[in-house]
């Protein structure tokens, strides 16, 4: 069985572009696990709702990327750390993302540096932050956020 307390970007981002709901995970999945082998897709989003890392930092997935990972973060309730750092997620990609963050509530790192969110994304992530009561850690520099997204933000500290 893989780890339990982090799963891989690179294993995510290779099950999202290669499965589907009825497939086995691509042989070159393996690799990324650290040569624990996942027997199914179901194993996999057991694995997902155990974990409680999910390093996506630098994975260039963008606005149409966060829109793929909003909807598994939903099932990862057990996750503390959470890094999509330079991803240029953009106000789009934030927004996407914000009803799942705020469900996340034992979330205790969250990464989102460096993905020029913006005033606007300041804005979608507010509510969702402000829901994260575990939360110790928050990263957002390098967003393009300006006083008008930190007055947003600060609803929400």
């Amino acid at each position: 069985m893989v780890n339990e307390t982090l799963v891989d970007g690179w294993a995510l981002c290779l099950v999202l572009q290669n499965c589907d709901a009825s497939c086995t995970p691509p042989a070159d999945l393996q690799e990324h696990t650290r040569g624990e082998k996942l027997v199914s897709l179901e194993e996999f989003r057991e694995v997902l709702s155990k974990a409680t890392k999910l390093d996506l930092g630098m994975k260039s997935l963008g606005s149409a990327g966060a829109k793929m990972v909003a909807p598994i973060l939903g099932a990862m309730p057990a996750l503390q750390t959470l890094i999509l750092f330079a991803n240029r997620l953009e106000a789009e990609g934030a927004s996407a993302l914000a009803a799942t963050l705020a469900e996340l509530t034992q979330l205790k790192t969250l990464s989102l540096g460096t993905n020029f969110v913006g005033a606007e994304g300041a804005e979608a992530l507010s509510p969702a932050i402000g829901k994260l009561t575990a939360l110790q850690t928050l990263l957002l520099g390098q967003n393009e956020i300006g006083v008008e997204g930190m007055r947003r933000l600060s609803v929400a500290l």
